[in-house]
C-alpha cells in the first residue's frame, strides 16, 4: 500500500509467513519519504535451538492504558533528542527511557543521578557522599577523622599581660555554639616564676571553677578539676561542664593570690583556651 502527492511518497508494507515448519515473520514497515519506522517479529531455529526477536524501529515508543483518554504512559522511549512544547515553552526531551514507576527485585548500576530517593532499607558496601543531611542516625560504630563529631573552639594569645590583686580578663572564648553535650576546657599558660596566680573560669557570667595555682610542679585536684603544671611557670588547667544547647561564652579571670609578694603585678602570656564539646 503507498501514496505519492507531487514528490512525497509513503509506503504501508505488511510481512507475514512461516517457513518450514522452523520460521515464522510478522512485520509492519512505513517507508515516509526514506524515513523508515515499524516492528518485526521473527522466531527461528539457530543451531537447534529455538530463538525469537521483536524490534521496534520508531523516533518514540510508549506503553499506554486502553481505559479513557487521561490514562497515563508510565514506560516511554525516545530515540533521539524531542522538542515538546507546553503551554507556549519548548522543552528538549532528551534521548533515553522514561519510566514513571518502576518496581526492580535486583538491579545492578554502574552510575546513578538520583534527584530524590524515598529508601526504606539501604545495605551499601562503599559510599562516597559529598554533603549529608540526616535528621536521626543510629551507628554501631563509627569511625571518622580530624573529629568531626566534635565542636572545637579556641583562642590563644602570646603576648604579655598584667595582672594584679583585682580580678582581670586574660582570655576568651565568644559566641560558642554548643549542642548540650559533655565540654571539655583546657586552659593554659605562662606564669611569672614563683609567683602564685588565682585562675577563675566562667561560663556566661558565672564561674565554674576557682584555682590557685604557682610555679612549682604539681598535681592538684579541686572539686573534680584537675590543675597541672609539668614545667616551670607553665600551668594547664583541665575540667569538664555540661551547659546547655545555644550560645555561650567562655572567659578567663586571673589576679595576684600571693598578697605577701610586693610585686605590683604578674606577668601572664601564652594563654590558650580551648572547648571542645564531644556529641557522639
Amino acid at each position: 500500500m503507498n501514496s505519492t502527492v507531487g514528490e512525497d511518497t509513503v509506503t504501508l508494507q505488511e510481512v507475514k509467513g512461516v517457513t518450514d515448519g522452523v520460521s515464522a515473520q510478522y512485520s509492519v514497515v512505513i517507508d515516509n519519504n526514506e524515513h523508515v519506522s515499524g516492528f518485526g517479529l521473527v522466531s527461528d531455529i539457530i543451531a537447534n535451538n529455538p530463538t525469537s526477536a521483536f524490534i521496534v524501529n520508531a523516533d518514540q515508543f510508549a506503553i499506554g492504558g486502553a481505559g479513557v483518554i487521561t490514562d497515563e504512559y508510565p514506560f516511554v522511549v525516545y530515540t533521539t533528542n524531542t522538542n515538546v512544547t507546553k503551554d507556549g515553552e519548548t522543552y528538549t526531551i532528551p534521548a533515553g527511557a522514561y519510566i514513571k514507576d518502576a518496581f526492580i527485585q535486583n538491579a545492578a548500576i554502574e552510575s546513578a543521578q538520583i534527584r530524590e530517593a524515598a529508601i526504606t532499607s539501604a545495605k551499601i558496601e562503599d559510599a562516597a557522599i559529598t554533603t549529608a543531611k540526616i535528621d536521626d542516625l543510629s551507628v554501631g560504630t563509627i569511625k571518622i577523622a580530624n573529629g568531626a563529631v566534635t565542636n572545637k573552639y579556641a583562642a590563644y594569645t602570646n603576648a604579655i599581660t598584667y595582672v594584679t590583686g583585682t580580678y582581670s580578663k586574660t582570655q576568651e572564648l565568644v559566641d560558642v555554639d554548643f549542642a548540650g553535650g559533655t565540654v571539655s576546657i583546657i586552659y593554659n599558660c605562662k606564669l611569672d616564676e614563683a609567683l602564685s596566680n588565682r585562675i577563675q573560669i566562667v561560663l556566661d557570667g558565672t564561674a565554674v571553677g576557682t584555682y590557685t595555682a604557682g610555679s612549682i610542679v604539681f598535681t592538684q585536684v579541686v572539686s573534680g578539676f584537675a590543675v597541672y603544671s609539668f614545667f616551670p611557670n607553665m600551668i594547664t588547667i583541665a575540667l569538664t561542664i555540661q551547659p546547655s544547647a545555644g550560645t555561650h561564652t567562655i572567659e578567663v579571670f586571673q589576679q595576684r593570690a600571693d598578697t605577701a609578694v610586693t610585686t605590683p603585678n604578674h606577668e601572664v602570656s601564652q594563654r590558650f583556651l580551648q572547648a571542645v564539646e564531644n556529641k557522639k
